[in-house]
């Protein structure tokens, strides 16, 4: 699951939890595609504005606000794509619940 306040409030007894970033600056290019295959345009001036607008509001709000859990793993994705992202997350997740001895059967199809 993903989300702003998943590792938190949702499962905040998680055996794993990944806190996913990138710099702004990368997120407003990733957007500005996004926007671009939706039909719409926007300068990348103004999802940055939107995008840390956006931010600043989930991290001070008083319900559910946007934090980094202690014992969240931190991945900075902005020099990689989601394909190797996704990759990399099981490579952990299947590592971390081996040393668990738990049983774990992940789907590697990514789209």
């Amino acid at each position: 699951m993903d989300g702003r306040d998943i590792g938190s409030i949702i499962f905040p007894n998680a055996k794993i939890k990944f806190f996913i970033t990138a710099d702004l600056s990368v997120r407003a290019q990733r957007r500005k595609v996004d926007y671009k295959k939706m039909g719409q345009k926007y300068s990348v001036k103004d999802i940055t504005n939107k995008l840390r607008e956006r931010d600043k509001r989930d991290k001070t709000r008083k319900v559910s606000p946007l934090i980094c859990m202690p014992d969240a793993i931190v991945y900075d994705n902005s020099g990689i794509s989601l394909k190797r992202l996704n990759k990399e997350i099981i490579e952990i997740v299947e590592k971390k619940y081996k040393s668990l001895n738990l049983d774990i059967n992940v789907k590697k199809s990514v789209k």
